[in-house]
């Protein structure tokens, strides 16, 4: 597991939560039971405004080097650890299925066969709010850091916000607003 710190995308953290862990490695363990895996995936939470869950199964070569596959949840089920079953099936019937299968036949075949044993009758991607009965974040929701800088166009009034002090900031007039075409002016907020 020394090299799985290196694979594991920043900000993403191990599960702590209970009842979460328990949904997790009871539908791990009917997915073992169904011959569908023969381990169980770790499993780490994430914040996102566009994802509700993520499946990394490595590639041969990465196979080779050690790294092992994991499934990432979105921290919104944390709330309600129980509405998460579906996304779960999603993810493990990912890591069940061949590298770069996608949403396939044996994609399908393992989502529909591991989402039978927790009664899922909709064996489909979980797309809106209303599917899953929560809400993902808005993006400025999630910003935890307050924007520092500001890039604005004098014309049309149109502006873009900066935690860091980039390349447009330190040099707008590089830049050109996309609407009027007149060069960027930029200021500390």
């Amino acid at each position: 597991s020394g090299c799985m710190s290196n694979f594991i995308p920043n900000g993403w953290k191990r599960n702590n939560n209970q009842q979460l862990q328990e949904i997790y490695e009871q539908c791990c363990k009917k997915a073992i039971e169904l011959k569908l895996l023969d381990y169980t995936p770790e499993l780490y939470i994430f914040k996102s405004t566009r994802m509700w869950g993520w499946a990394r199964y490595p590639d041969t070569y990465q196979k080779m080097r050690g790294w092992k596959p994991y499934v990432g949840l979105n921290e919104v089920y944390l709330q309600d650890p129980t509405k998460a079953y579906n996304t779960i099936c999603h993810e493990l019937a990912h890591i069940a299925s061949p590298a770069r299968e996608h949403h396939g036949y044996t994609w399908r075949y393992n989502f529909s066969l591991l989402g039978r044993q927790f009664g899922l009758d909709r064996f489909e991607r979980c797309s809106s709010n209303d599917e899953v009965g929560l809400k993902l974040p808005k993006k400025n929701e999630l910003s935890t850091t307050p924007y520092k800088y500001r890039a604005y166009c004098p014309t049309c009034g149109r502006e873009w916000k900066y935690k860091s002090c980039c390349k447009i900031i330190k040099n707008p007039n590089r830049w050109r607003c996309g609407t009027c075409k007149t060069n960027l002016k930029s200021e500390k907020i």
